[in-house]
């Protein structure tokens, strides 16, 4: 929610708290639905009762009507952007908002004709850092950490495993 409230240009106060809260509810050492039922959620330090009710809603639903709307209102292109390492929320906002850019193709292209040197917070080395970005995510698109494809191997497999035609299988 902070990053997609920081890409619409929420005020930053809001932004703030909903990060402080995400960071709250990761060092959480309670159970957070039984805080939840028991509508304690406020006790947790940075979180107010605007966002116990957010945590309720995602808690009950699953998912959360603002965040929907939100995530409805950028572009995925733009969401992209934010794996480019050195552009965070602010600038891709301004590579959006001011420069119309929605894509990283369009982002690379901007680079490769220099448009961006001499707009705030980009200069010709960013430039060139941003193409190296660009160039690392398309590179690394579609492949995951082992860590991360192991948790769905397993799960593949536990299913595979489980086909009574099968008689070994393994990862």
């Amino acid at each position: 929610m902070a990053l997609l409230l920081e890409l619409t240009g929420e005020n930053p106060f809001k932004v703030r708290a909903y990060a402080g809260a995400a960071r709250a509810l990761e060092t959480l050492t309670e159970d957070l639905s039984k805080l939840a039922a028991e509508k304690k959620l406020t006790e947790v330090k940075g979180i107010g009762a605007h966002l116990a009710d957010h945590i309720s809603e995602i808690l009950s639903t699953g998912k959360l009507a603002e965040h929907e709307r939100l995530k409805e209102l950028i572009p995925a292109g733009v969401m992209e952007m934010l794996s480019v390492p050195g552009l965070g929320p602010k600038r891709v906002r301004f590579l959006w908002k001011e420069r119309n850019i929605l894509s990283l193709g369009e982002l690379e292209m901007a680079c490769r004709r220099h448009l961006l040197k001499g707009q705030p917070g980009f200069g010709e080395k960013m430039e060139e850092n941003i193409l190296a970005g660009v160039e690392a995510v398309k590179k690394f698109s579609g492949k995951r950490l082992y860590a991360e494809g192991a948790v769905s191997a397993r799960a593949v497999l536990k299913r595979v495993r489980g086909w009574p035609e099968v008689a070994w299988a393994e990862v």
